[in-house]
């Protein structure tokens, strides 16, 4: 599909419950070679959502960067194709879907339809649970192997899928995600360096400002301080690792995100997403 140097890619029609065809992928770039091609889907509905580091994409004649934290949304029969010549290094997942002309009363078709609306954002934000249930749709495959099996993949994707309708159609009321080429440069270093301090003094450099300048213009594109930016990343990305691998230590989680202590990492947890690291690896939130 694309000059990656790790492919992977499910079809998961076939399994019990999922009643409309759905494709799964991950692509991991190590550093992008030649060209890629051009690709269009005639009756297939694909969603991308980066891992790691911002990718260029390109509908129609029209450019696309997307990054952690925000889905992209390709319609049927638009023309697409990654901007090599500034792709970074990174990991993105990618779902297709076939959206159904007569979905009547069933819930996950209906949700592709919606889905598939041309009214709709190409860009938008997404919470962190997106993110943890699209993985365990991805995980729970090579164990789909009987109705058991099969029962979790479906209920893994329909949540994945309603949790991108509930977002879909609030996009219009969240922040913005165009920003200018300065800001999307200190994004793009920020995606790259979540596990260290990231200071303002960091981002402000890898936009090209002066620190004065930067918070300044970060604030009036993203409405909060770079600082709160910052945590608030971080912490949406260990809500995600958390969500998505049960066996995750917490710990682990908090210095892999630079932050100094577990006990000051469940502060700003706490602070972000109303629950401790610990309430929601056991589903004991009590707001």
């Amino acid at each position: 599909m694309f000059p990656f140097s790790e492919q992977t890619a499910v079809d998961i029609a076939s399994s019990e419950g999922v009643n409309c065809r759905v494709l799964l992928g991950r692509y991991k770039s190590l550093s992008a070679r030649g060209r890629a091609g051009g690709r269009r889907h005639t009756r297939l509905l694909t969603l991308v959502l980066p891992l790691k580091g911002a990718f260029p994409f390109v509908l129609g004649e029209t450019a696309h960067r997307v990054r952690p934290g925000q889905v992209l949304r390709i319609l049927p029969d638009t023309p697409y194709r990654l901007d090599t010549s500034t792709l970074p290094r990174g990991e993105l997942a990618w779902m297709m879907l076939g959206p159904v002309p007569h979905p009547g009363r069933d819930s996950l078709p209906r949700a592709v339809e919606a889905l598939a609306d041309s009214r709709g954002p190409v860009v938008w934000r997404v919470p962190a649970q997106v993110q943890a249930s699209w993985e365990a749709a991805f995980g729970l495959v090579k164990d789909a192997r009987d109705w058991i099996g099969e029962s979790l993949l479906a209920h893994a994707l329909a949540e994945c899928v309603f949790l991108l309708v509930r977002s879909f159609h609030a996009a219009d009321r969240t922040v913005p995600v165009a920003y200018s080429r300065r800001v999307g440069r200190a994004l793009d270093w920020l995606d790259a360096h979540l596990g260290e301090s990231c200071t303002v003094a960091e981002l402000a450099r890898a936009a090209g400002l002066s620190e004065r300048q930067f918070h300044g213009v970060f604030r009036s594109e993203t409405g909060t301080t770079p600082r709160d930016f910052v945590l608030r990343r971080k912490i949406e990305h260990a809500r995600a690792l958390l969500e998505s691998d049960p066996a995750c230590d917490i710990t682990a989680v908090a210095h892999a995100l630079g932050f100094s202590s577990s006990q000051y990492f469940a502060t700003v947890f706490r602070r972000y997403q109303g629950m401790s690291p610990s309430q929601l690896r056991h589903g004991t939130c009590t707001r």
